[in-house]
């Protein structure tokens, strides 16, 4: 056997490990939690979560009559929540039905480590648009305060 194909060998049998060894790990902890969830991804939820909470906020019963930077928040804020529900989705679908059972366990760590790639993608653009809610907010507090105008005149 050549040394190259035997170095690639070796590599994709290191690799193989390397993920079995992260799935079992993923599938023991999925097993001990009381909700089927990754501690990673239980951390993800609860971002979401808040992430809603605002989104749904800065949604004005009315967005029709907006225009400006008003419009521009409020389309921002609708993104983040609809990239906050998909984060959601994603999460749900890689969540152990039934953390007790030990095939359950395994397959939501499987899940989990096969939809990895996808969950970080798009927890990557909600921090982007999470970014720009904030960037957004603080130059209309900025503008509120320079005007001395109540902030909620601006909204």
């Amino acid at each position: 056997m050549e040394a190259v194909t035997a170095i690639g060998l070796l590599s994709g049998i290191f690799s193989f490990i390397t993920f079995g060894k992260d799935l079992v790990k993923g599938a023991i902890e999925v097993h001990n939690s009381l909700d089927g969830v990754l501690e990673g991804n239980r951390n993800r939820e609860s971002v979401v979560e808040e992430m809603r909470r605002l989104a749904v906020s800065l949604q004005p019963p009315d967005s029709s009559k907006l225009a400006g930077e008003d419009k521009g928040l409020c389309d921002l804020a609708q993104r983040c929540h609809q990239l906050a529900e998909e984060l959601a989705c994603a999460l749900a679908e890689v969540k152990a039905k039934d953390s007790t059972s030990k095939f359950q366990s395994f397959w939501a760590a499987a899940k989990a480590k096969l939809r990895e790639k996808h969950i970080e993608d798009v927890e990557q653009r909600l921090d982007q648009c999470s970014q720009q809610l904030h960037v957004h907010l603080t130059l209309l507090t900025r503008l509120a305060s320079l005007v001395q105008l109540p902030l909620h005149t601006i909204y």
